[in-house]
């Protein structure tokens, strides 16, 4: 295949000569962005039956994604499959999609969305997020901008700190603050709710990190099952390593007697979460937070260089922080 192209989602559905496209960023943003692309410019096309959505995560019969990949368009020149949730893991599918890919219908767009950097498909163009707290931040102005909205600087960054990899919980932040900002007198409003941003972004883990530090892997496999930890797994174990980290640096300044307002400001936490996290840290050894900090450090070497199911590696990863 010849050198991939960068395109936006809108230009590779109406650019002809295209016909296939990987996208790696949100899967969930992206597939609204799609669905109102197609809306849009292809009015009708969801009720005609050219519309394929698949959902990797939820089914794993690739045949039916392969039929509809090769089924003709009725009364249209493309027929658009888009297939989500895919992982490194799903390789049996991926193989046979890259099989199919050597010699793919001419007459149907390919739109395979993924969040796992990992997963790599050779399309004609492409499309992918770099998740970090600068792009998100250009993210959220470009959105401000077209909505004709102005935040200050503290409620961006609270708002590209609370998870910069997900841009359609970015656009519903945004949203929200959007149907408050009606005057200039809401400045309070706003303030109450990057707060609860904060808070919000605090307790998110807190539920998992409570049953880590009483030892309780049961309870720790039953929140996994509650969250999408190993759908997300680098943004949650970045979560519980900054918590390590916390620990140790609290444990660090009051054994050398500083002041609680200090340390506050010294680890950037506002009091509520300082509260949380003096009384985790007590029940901690320094040993403990070490050997967690490692067994996370491990995790991750083994994410990035191994093809071990993300579920195999969370339960070793919490059996280890468990001290099992």
């Amino acid at each position: 295949m010849s050198t991939r192209k960068k395109i936006t989602v809108s230009d590779f559905l109406q650019d002809d000569s295209s016909i296939s496209i990987q996208i790696t960023g949100s899967n969930s943003y992206y597939e609204n962005i799609i669905r109102k692309e197609i809306s849009t410019t292809f009015k009708d096309m969801d009720q005609s039956g050219n519309v394929h959505f698949f959902d990797l995560s939820k089914t794993k019969d690739i045949s039916e994604i392969l039929n509809a990949f090769n089924t003709y368009p009725c009364f249209s020149k493309f027929r658009y499959v888009v297939v989500k949730g895919i992982t490194k893991s799903d390789k049996d599918s991926i193989i046979k999609i890259i099989d199919y890919l050597q010699n793919p219908s001419k007459t149907t767009k390919h739109i395979f969305l993924s969040n796992d950097n990992n997963v790599e498909i050779p399309c004609e163009s492409f499309i992918k997020d770099d998740h970090n707290k600068a792009n998100a931040r250009k993210f959220i102005n470009e959105e401000l901008k077209k909505r004709n909205m102005k935040l200050n600087d503290e409620v961006i960054e609270e708002l590209s700190a609370k998870n910069f990899n997900n841009k359609s919980t970015l656009i519903n932040e945004i949203e929200k603050i959007e149907s408050f900002l009606t005057t200039n007198d809401d400045k309070e409003i706003i303030k109450d709710m990057v707060d609860g941003i904060k808070r919000e972004s605090f307790d998110e883990t807190y539920n998992l990190m409570h049953c880590i530090n009483r030892k309780d892997l049961k309870s720790c496999l039953l929140e996994l099952k509650k969250t999408k930890f190993t759908e997300n797994i680098f943004l949650e174990m970045s979560k519980i390593a900054w918590r390590f980290r916390i620990y140790l640096k609290i444990k660090t300044f009051k054994k050398n007697n500083m002041k609680e307002s200090e340390i506050i400001t010294n680890i950037n936490v506002s009091k509520y979460q300082y509260k949380h996290l003096d009384i985790e840290s007590e029940n901690k050894t320094f040993k403990d937070i070490l050997e967690g900090l490692r067994a996370l450090k491990n995790t991750d070497r083994l994410l990035k260089s191994t093809d071990i199911s993300h579920d195999l590696l969370a339960f070793y990863l919490l059996k280890k922080l468990c001290g099992q």
